[in-house]
């Protein structure tokens, strides 16, 4: 990309199209590439949202180190902004959050989150971002140990996605997060009719390509393993890291899914 004003339209219109054409082998360059662009501009406004984007694509492809410092320049770069939106900064939070469960780091995480939903206030407005705030603070608390912490914020979300039309995605990824819970209390028969029914969604959800399908297949893949049925775990194993492969090309979390669907195939063969 030559150096200039950044067109933050054209570049929002190119990712949308790379995605509806499944090229994700391709997003992450392209991400890459303009993210230089709108450093060289010196638009803060242009690298806060290229910065957010490459973020979540490093996040998906395992890239954490890359992911935080990603969003920690987007969010340095949006507090210097005079009266910086409190949604944006709302969004920018969860997502270092969702980067800090990732690594393992989750009392900090819950720390990001409850910032995020104080800036977001009360309101039918809000009622998605809180939505996102409370299923991915879940996440946190699960692996934490705080079960009904968990599912507390998981039904809540539920809640909140009530007041929202069109909201099916966000219910699906609620009942991942469900399902998740279930498994790490040993309820697996509930946490497989959970995840049955997150995956019968994403079967339709933007045209079987949604985002959050791969780790819905892995969720089921690890109850399958779970409860001895090591040939639908390799199955869901393998649907996993062609859907990530799918949304974001080679990437170390497809090889880890990968070599999960090798084991668990040694395991039904054995």
């Amino acid at each position: 990309m030559a150096a200039g004003a950044f067109d933050l339209k054209a570049f929002y219109a190119r990712v949308d199209g790379l995605y509806r054409d499944g090229r994700g082998d391709m997003v992450y360059r392209y991400l890459a590439d303009s993210l230089a662009a709108a450093r060289r501009s010196g638009d803060p406004l242009a690298i806060v949202a290229v910065a957010s984007e490459l973020g979540g694509v490093e996040r998906v492809r395992g890239n954490l180190r890359q992911a935080e410092s990603l969003y920690d320049e987007a969010l340095l770069l949006h507090g210097r902004m005079p009266s910086p939106d409190a949604a944006s900064s709302a969004n920018l939070l969860i997502n270092k959050g969702d980067v800090l469960v990732a690594q393992g780091r989750y009392a900090a995480a819950v720390v990001l989150f409850d910032r995020a939903e104080a800036l977001l206030g009360d309101g039918i407005k809000t009622a998605y971002q809180r939505s996102a705030i409370c299923n991915n603070r879940s996440a946190a608390y699960r692996e934490m140990g705080e079960y009904a912490l968990a599912r507390r914020d998981l039904r809540r979300a539920v809640s909140l996605l009530d007041l929202v039309d069109g909201a099916q995605d966000k219910r699906a990824v609620a009942l991942v997060s469900l399902a998740q819970t279930l498994v790490k209390e040993g309820r697996l028969d509930e946490a497989r009719r959970e995840i049955d029914a997150a995956l019968r969604a994403y079967e339709t959800l933007s045209g079987g390509r949604d985002i959050h399908r791969p780790n819905a297949f892995a969720c089921s893949g690890q109850i399958a393993y779970l409860m001895g049925d090591y040939r639908l775990a390799a199955d869901q194993m393998h649907r996993a890291a062609e859907a990530l492969r799918d949304k974001v090309g080679a990437s170390p979390m497809v090889e880890r899914l990968q070599e999960e669907c090798r084991r668990m195939q040694r395991l039904a063969d054995a």
